[in-house]
């Protein structure tokens, strides 16, 4: 009789997340698709399309230069079947309706199945946990299902990494180092959280980190290949990420954060909020790789930490429209203030967790990518889809707190709402909000490109 019971709930756990899975997927692709790619989607998309339309190689290599090969390779399977079975309309082409119906798979996914498996590390999770996530992580992330970007496909490598390398399964580490490899050719910049989540699995399984090691190498042979074809080199990174990344140390030191601007001119350039004070240090220093650009916020620690917290503000403080920005500031102050909120609150109740838990050990990943988040603030120009990965995180705190209050037999009333922690993370929250809206809406943080440099 027990046996039937916890297989019950095991099916009812399991209905509960595909019951999510699939209304989310319905209402994300119930809207309009995007015609015309934007940005970098444009290039990631142009990639995919020369590859199934056999285009020569120069089409394609500006493009590879900078970006890891399987950029290209991602939206392939969208412009295959637009290109070979769905005839244009006088709309468009089908392939960016493919472009969506495949975000909203990667969104409804992660939502359901990923977020409330790394709930699960801090606690059983409910039916409520997973509502929770689906809810909060359609909210957060809808706005990027049109795009044919990489943000979701690197976090869908990288997030189910945080509770893998805590299974017991030996093949769990090996499909851990192919995903993180896949994710550091998507998205290079997730190199500090990759590089902790491989450290953290050291803490955790000492040696069988090892069993990683094949899935790393396996996932970076096609850049390998590629880079040996066509640029005489055998490195795991495109060939030109180095030097996109010292010209952009300056500006990472005075950047705020940076916003490509929907339908914009190209020639106009995005939007770039900057600090002005950092600005005149940066201009005088020059400096032309991380190192020097994390040297000249040690060289300066007073200035540098006002423009490091206005960074912080400024990254969870969303447009409506993210991952592009839209001139419209009530309705991206409401947003942005909810994201915020939801980051502030979430983060809060997991480091409380961590500080009052014997069981350090068992959160360790989360905060590799919570840390590694952190370096690339610092090091590196900030957009608002950067701190994507660190909204799902604290997605995953809030379902903690719902769950919790599902779970409790208690009624809370005002006395466990008002205690000293949330009082101060109210505090916390209040004080970012301000940072944010002083920073991105008053005329002292808000500039042009061109003012910006």
């Amino acid at each position: 009789m027990t046996t039937n019971v916890s297989r019950w709930k095991v099916e009812t756990k399991v209905s509960v997340k595909f019951v999510c899975f699939v209304t989310l997927f319905a209402f994300l692709i119930a809207r309009n698709p995007i015609w015309n790619m934007l940005w970098d989607a444009d290039g990631y998309m142009n990639s995919a399309i020369i590859w199934v339309s056999g285009g020569p190689h120069e089409s394609v290599s500006e493009q590879l230069y900078y970006r890891g090969f399987l950029t290209s390779i991602i939206f392939y399977l969208p412009a295959f079947l637009g290109i070979n079975y769905f005839e244009p309309t006088q709309f468009g082409t089908y392939i960016y309706v493919f472009v969506m119906v495949q975000n909203a798979i990667i969104i409804s996914w992660m939502s359901a199945y990923v977020l409330p498996k790394i709930v699960g590390l801090f606690q059983p999770i409910n039916n409520l946990t997973v509502l929770t996530t689906s809810l909060l992580g359609f909210y957060v992330m809808n706005s990027f299902v049109p795009y044919s970007l990489m943000d979701l496909w690197a976090l869908a490598c990288l997030m189910p990494v945080v509770y893998l390398i805590y299974s017991q399964k030996r093949i769990a580490l090996s499909i851990s180092g192919l995903l993180l490899g896949l994710c550091l050719n998507l998205r290079p910049s997730y190199l500090f959280a990759i590089l902790l989540l491989v450290i953290s699995a050291f803490f955790i399984k000492k040696m069988a980190v090892l069993l990683m090691l094949p899935g790393l190498i396996v996932s970076q042979i096609p850049q390998i290949l590629y880079n040996a074809q066509w640029n005489d080199s055998l490195s795991i990174f495109p060939i030109g990420l180095g030097k996109i990344t010292g010209r952009l140390a300056t500006f990472a030191a005075y950047s705020i954060r940076y916003d490509t601007v929907a339908y914009r001119p190209f020639a106009q350039g995005g939007l770039s909020f900057c600090d002005k004070k950092m600005k005149e240090i940066a201009l005088i220093a020059k400096p032309e790789s991380t190192f020097e650009t994390a040297l000249l916020f040690l060289q300066n620690p007073g200035h540098s930490a006002v423009f490091l917290m206005k960074k912080l503000a400024a990254a969870f403080w969303w447009p409506v429209t993210v991952p592009y920005y839209e001139h419209n500031p009530l309705v991206n102050s409401i947003y942005g203030a909810l994201v915020l909120l939801i980051v502030v609150f979430g983060l809060s109740r997991i480091i409380m967790i961590l500080i009052s838990s014997d069981q350090k050990k068992r959160f360790i990943g989360v905060f590799a990518v919570l840390v590694g988040f952190l370096i690339n603030l610092v090091l590196y120009s900030n957009e608002t889809r950067y701190g994507l990965s660190v909204v799902l995180i604290a997605i995953c705190g809030i379902a903690i707190c719902v769950s919790r209050f599902n779970l409790s037999t208690e009624i809370i009333g005002l006395s466990g709402t008002f205690t000293k922690a949330n009082v101060a993370t109210l505090a916390v929250y209040i004080f970012l909000s301000g940072i944010a809206v002083f920073t991105l809406m008053g005329n002292f943080g808000f500039e042009t490109i061109k003012n910006c440099g």
